[in-house]
């Protein structure tokens, strides 16, 4: 899959889960995070702009404000910890420190599972060969588990300065004390980094009333704030919800309709726990993917896809025993309501208003039924899209 014409098409990103529910629900915990290692080499492939450097953490548990180095790994739960990129730098709390106050921080990563990015200098160049690396690391310590699986987290990744090509997930047989098998591997030389596999979940709320006062469109053109000339207000879609929607009405949107609608040739990328693509109010927009015969069981665009004719879904129905397929179809609704946000066929008499009227919605499942994404699912499918 690919987009034929980068100049007159571009694609917007939405990390509906992993980049706003989640990271929203990490700083209501009192944690700043920029992102799991694997999250960031996915995003260096289309934004080289993350740098060395000190950010600046607050978590909730500690007292004070703590620098660690960019490089490091932030585990989701109830409670939330991190902890620095080589194991035990970190003089606050080291790895080894972690499991055991397990008592008081919920740790959420799939169990037995670990990314793993080895450097050009390992040598390793398929699954096979980074599974016999792996256990002749084992061999030599005991502490570090014998691989059952591996595979490529980006397996259509070519050779790039990225290295996206190098790193793979792998699954070992001893689940218990995967944080310390982390360390160990991490003091490898060819290692480039080790994280688990971890897991964040979808916010889902109930919906809430519209306040009364925020229902009522202005009776009157507006005119426009910072413009000029100043020219009238001219586009109210008929959509029968669109009063409904008080973030338009908070963010002006209409004022932005005067100027463009958006265009078929935009093309956003939904990944979370999938889109309806049936929806009544959806189904117009939804992207097609013009390089691919549905249903012939052939990759027809070498993406290593197979009849990804309408996007792909990443995990299947259980985030803990993942099966991928071509049906990207949302089974909680919360990427169906994401999509709707962001290109709900808007002036149609049908439902709500899209901040993009006719731009093309691609579906990448990334969560499960039950709202569940792994690092590995949403690093992949981001990739996915740039392609």
């Amino acid at each position: 899959m690919s987009l034929k014409s980068p100049k007159e098409s571009f694609l917007i990103l939405i990390g509906s889960i992993l980049f706003s529910y989640f990271l929203i629900s990490a700083l209501a915990g009192g944690i700043n995070i920029s992102g799991t290692a694997i999250l960031k080499q996915a995003l260096q492939t289309k934004n080289d702009r993350m740098t060395a450097g000190k950010i600046d953490f607050t978590a909730s548990f500690l007292s004070e404000s703590l620098k660690f180095p960019t490089n490091f790994y932030y585990i989701s739960g109830d409670k939330r910890i991190i902890y620095t990129e080589d194991g035990a730098g970190s003089s606050v709390m080291s790895l080894n420190s972690l499991e055991a106050s397990s008592s008081l921080l919920k740790v959420e990563y799939l169990p037995g599972e670990i990314l793993v990015k080895f450097k050009t200098s390992a040598k390793v160049n398929n699954a096979t060969g980074a599974k016999t690396y792996l256990n002749s690391l084992a061999t030599k310590n005991k502490k570090i588990s014998t691989v059952l699986e591996t595979k490529k987290v980006f397996p259509s990744a070519k050779s790039t300065r990225f290295g996206l090509e190098n790193i793979y997930k792998i699954k070992v047989e001893r689940k218990e004390g995967l944080l310390h098998q982390i360390g160990e591997i991490k003091k490898d030389s060819n290692i480039s980094y080790v994280e688990p596999n971890f897991l964040y979940k979808v916010a889902v709320t109930k919906e809430l009333d519209v306040p009364e006062t925020k229902k009522i469109l202005p009776a009157v053109p507006k005119v426009l704030k910072s413009q000029e000339p100043q020219q009238l207000l001219t586009v109210t879609p008929n959509d029968p919800r669109f009063n409904e929607q008080w973030a338009h009405q908070n963010i002006e949107s209409q004022f932005a309709w005067d100027v463009h609608q958006g265009s078929p040739s935009i093309i956003i990328a939904i990944a979370d726990t999938g889109v309806d693509y049936n929806h009544e109010d959806l189904n117009t927009n939804m992207w097609l993917n013009s390089n691919e015969i549905p249903g012939n069981g052939i990759d027809d665009d070498n993406n290593n896809y197979v009849d990804d004719y309408r996007g792909w879904d990443f995990v299947g129905n259980n985030i803990w025993n993942p099966v991928a397929d071509n049906d990207p179809m949302d089974e909680l609704g919360h990427g169906t309501h994401v999509a709707g946000i962001a290109a709900a066929v808007t002036d149609n008499n049908i439902g709500i208003a899209g901040m993009c009227w006719y731009c093309k919605i691609m579906p990448l499942k990334i969560g499960d039924g039950s709202g569940y994404v792994s690092g590995d699912a949403g690093a992949t499918a981001w990739y996915y899209a740039v392609q």
